[in-house]
């Protein structure tokens, strides 16, 4: 595991492989970078690895949605991983902007991500369903070396946010 706080414009872009005018957060005032085997226990490492700097970043009124919203898309970055031929890490980043706060993680599969039909009965598959539910926005950004799959979770508060009135 390797913490660094300059992705995505480190020099070790195969880990972050987008191009700066390509990340959604880009020119984020706070970032957190967290490269992580590709094993499940590193869903757990990902989950506190956010927490932990939304904390410093005095954003900890989001870290529940931003901890699931991780945990699903490195747990997806895993699954898609261990279907490749050779060993590849996966790379998390978490950014803060004014108003937002993007989860972005990177794998070197090239396979869509794809929110698959579900029956009720379904074990697994629900990881991206949980994302698109509980972030403003989501999507991908495919590269010659994976994909980053992102994940948007808007900073209002909703103790700040009014009811609408009756007229």
């Amino acid at each position: 595991m390797t913490t660094r706080n300059d992705c995505p414009y480190g020099p070790r872009a195969a880990l972050c492989p987008v191009p700066a005018q390509r990340v959604p957060a880009a020119g984020a005032r706070q970032r957190a970078y967290l490269e992580l085997a590709a094993l499940a226990s590193s869903a757990s490492q990902a989950r506190r690895h956010v927490r932990d700097a939304l904390a410093r970043w005095g954003l900890s009124h989001v870290a529940d949605d931003a901890e699931l919203i991780a945990s699903e898309l490195v747990t997806n970055a895993i699954t898609a991983s261990a279907a490749l031929p050779f060993r590849a890490a996966v790379g998390l980043l978490v950014a803060a902007q004014p108003g937002r706060v993007f989860v972005m993680v990177w794998d070197a599969s090239h396979k869509r991500p794809v929110l698959p039909g579900q029956s009720d009965d379904a074990v697994t598959g629900r990881g991206l369903a949980i994302v698109a539910a509980m972030s403003a926005s989501w999507g991908w950004v495919p590269d010659a070396r994976g994909k980053v799959v992102w994940a948007v979770v808007d900073l209002e508060d909703p103790a700040e946010q009014q009811a609408p009135q009756a007229s």
